[in-house]
């Protein structure tokens, strides 16, 4: 089956030479390679044409910048495989990922094959002049094996939305999908969201699968994670990225499960559950706010009536310290509270 890898790149001179080279390394050979040159300012779209010069299983499409989504979109328009994977232009693969996630189609419509992560960190040590580097795999909570659309139906699609560890990351990397269904979910894309973008994309692909095949342990994917990296950084624009998620998921929802009743009620309270989940990741940006006032935003984004609303009408379990604690200051964010979590999340972030 033909495989078409699509590189979504926009200024990652940088960081690009070892995304290629991962490529460059791959086993499977009826591969495609679509490097999406997203209005590059810094030569990496030049870096993406030398690449498909010497490489005849590439191609590169340039475009004016419109963000990730749009790049990404735009290689799957241009794509002729029979499935696709996405690699981030600043990530890297190991040279038999295709070869070994390829091995497990069975070119039946509706599939999607996942895989595992590595996170690659550099933790400062000493005085913060120098890094030590480590490894991190991360698997998917769903357990190996192949499953069926009845185990979907059943099992998987329920507990898709509103848990602390999802069965499946709703990344669009370290996956091999069926292309038909990311063109058929395409409409749920929205190329202004900047955070959790892809679970606009991965939840209608999963709700629609017709067989989900999770590899046993199999961490391919390499994703470094670096103090510079926009989970460390302030975005004033995340609660309102938020609120357009909540709306694509509802939509999502409606299309999906509208008719269909008790089902579709269940689904809402997943929902419910999603954004209590999500509200813990606004948090985090809240209490990275440099300005002075940042208490008073973490107490206006907890308290907007409509989360409000649905913390006190949804419970969700957490296991996880930092969420638990997160979890209490979105019910009752107390200024004393809000000090405390702030505090703590700037002695984690001093370590990268």
């Amino acid at each position: 089956m033909k495989v078409s890898v699509i590189v979504p790149v926009y200024n990652l001179r940088e960081h690009l030479s070892k995304c290629l080279e991962s490529l460059a390394a791959q086993t499977y050979s009826d591969l495609e390679i679509i490097l999406v040159d997203d209005g590059s300012v810094d030569g990496s779209g030049d870096i993406c044409d030398e690449y498909a010069h010497d490489h005849e299983d590439a191609r590169v499409v340039h475009k004016t910048n419109g963000g990730l989504v749009s790049a990404w979109k735009a290689g799957v328009e241009a794509a002729t495989g029979t499935y696709v994977m996405f690699v981030d232009g600043d990530d890297w693969i190991d040279p038999g990922m295709v070869e070994a996630m390829a091995a497990h189609v069975t070119g039946s419509e509706g599939e999607v094959i996942c895989s595992d992560y590595v996170i690659e960190r550099r933790l400062k040590s000493g005085n913060g002049s120098s890094y030590i580097k480590t490894s991190e795999c991360v698997y998917q909570t769903l357990a190996p094996g192949e499953y069926d659309r009845a185990f979907i139906e059943e099992k998987i699609v329920p507990d898709l939305l509103g848990n602390e560890k999802r069965p499946i990351h709703f990344s669009r990397c370290m996956k091999l999908i069926d292309i038909k269904l990311v063109k058929d979910n395409m409409r749920y894309a929205d190329e202004a969201v900047k955070m959790g973008e892809d679970s606009l994309i991965m939840i209608p692909v999963l709700l629609d699968a017709q067989r989900i095949c999770v590899l046993d342990h199999k961490a391919f994917y390499h994703y470094e994670l670096v103090g510079s990296s926009m989970i460390h950084r302030y975005d004033p624009a995340c609660f309102d990225n938020l609120k357009r998620l909540i709306s694509g998921f509802k939509k999502i929802l409606n299309d999906k499960f509208g008719d269909s009743g008790e089902k579709y009620a269940l689904m809402l309270r997943k929902l419910d559950a999603e954004i209590v989940v999500m509200m813990l990741y606004v948090l985090k940006n809240e209490l990275r706010n440099p300005a002075a006032d940042y208490k008073d935003r973490v107490k206006a984004v907890s308290t907007n009536k409509d989360i409000a609303d649905t913390v006190r009408r949804t419970e969700v379990t957490f296991s996880a310290k930092q969420n638990r604690l997160l979890y209490a200051l979105l019910k009752k964010p107390t200024r004393f509270r809000i000090f405390l979590l702030r505090t703590l999340m700037n002695m984690n972030d001093a370590r990268y």
